[in-house]
């Protein structure tokens, strides 16, 4: 009698081939063993391939931009850097002019005006040189161009745009007192008659056009104040700017259209009844010619200034 435990030849035939079967299955996928085999782990797994791939990918832009912002801040950097190397030596040859200009005076080869002359050459090199410490020093700090603008923003809690005006400044302050100098000198010489009435308004009119840009600067100033005090936003700070730029400009075409009239009068002669004598020196009527040129360019110039001023005013006013 058959036991009934003990299994037949069919089940034993069925049995080898599910099992080759699915050995044959599971050797063909084991190297895709960590392969989701549902919806959702396929959808998490490929949610998680692309953020890999998006992390690696930005981290790959972000490194490229920093070697980028690198490479150029190096570049501003060492142009500053040169200019700061330029203004060092432009120093010390104005220094060296200056010890030449006042050995001469003790000796008394030298005159006041020129020793003042030395002297106003000599403080613009040093504000030339501040100038480019300076700039220097906000490129370091940021890696960029730096910044002259009356909205400028602080840099580091340090006011660069503020420092740099008022260093700015010192050079026409110091260049007023050189022509203050000059014009004291042509009116003690016109007084004795060896200087004529132009002589002395050469230097008059400079001290105009001066006194315009330390007025310029100072209202420069005021204006940065306002800003930062929120009074105004960067778009009127700026037309006040303009305003203050604009109206120094119109002062020293005055100074000089009233200079060039002066000196064409000069170069136009005049008989005892009036009338212009006939006779000129070679040179004389090129010379007078290129006065009265100058006279109409300064006035065409003025023109253009006034309209100009008179828009900034009208926007200021909000027309």
């Amino acid at each position: 009698m058959r036991n009934p435990h003990e299994p037949n030849d069919a089940f034993i035939a069925k049995l080898e081939v599910t099992v080759a079967e699915e050995f044959r299955r599971r050797r063909t996928a084991q190297p895709f063993r960590w392969m989701p085999t549902t919806r959702l782990g396929l959808a998490v797994a490929v949610a998680v391939l692309v953020a890999v791939s998006m992390t690696i990918g930005g981290a790959t832009v972000v490194a490229a931009y920093q070697a980028q912002a690198r490479a150029q801040r190096d570049i501003v950097l060492m142009a500053y850097e040169q200019r700061l190397g330029l203004a060092a030596q432009r120093l010390t040859l104005a220094q060296e002019d200056l010890k030449t200009s006042s050995a001469r005076m003790q000796v008394g080869l030298g005159t006041p005006e020129e020793s003042a002359e030395a002297e106003s050459k000599m403080a613009k090199a040093q504000v030339d040189l501040d100038l480019a410490k300076l700039d220097l020093e906000e490129v370091r700090q940021t890696g960029v161009e730096p910044q002259n603008t009356v909205s400028a923003p602080f840099v580091v809690r340090r006011d660069f745009v503020t420092e740099r005006w008022m260093l700015a400044m010192r050079v026409p302050e110091k260049a007023l007192e050189l022509e203050k100098l000059r014009l004291q000198g042509a009116q003690r010489r016109f007084n004795v008659g060896i200087a004529t009435a132009f002589d002395v308004e050469e230097p008059r009119s400079r001290i105009v056009e001066l006194q315009a840009t330390i007025d310029m600067y100072r209202r420069k100033l005021e204006v940065r104040q306002i800003f930062l005090r929120k009074e105004a936003d960067a778009a009127r700070a700026d037309l006040l700017i303009l305003e203050a730029e604009t109206t120094q400009h119109r002062a020293t075409v005055t100074a000089q259209l009233e200079l060039a009239k002066k000196q064409l009068d000069q170069l136009t002669p005049r008989g005892n009844s009036g009338t212009t004598v006939q006779w000129r020196r070679a040179g004389d009527e090129r010379t007078e010619i290129n006065a009265r040129l100058r006279v109409i360019e300064l006035n065409l110039e003025l023109t253009k200034v006034d309209y100009e001023l008179q828009l900034i005013k009208l926007k200021l006013a909000g027309k």
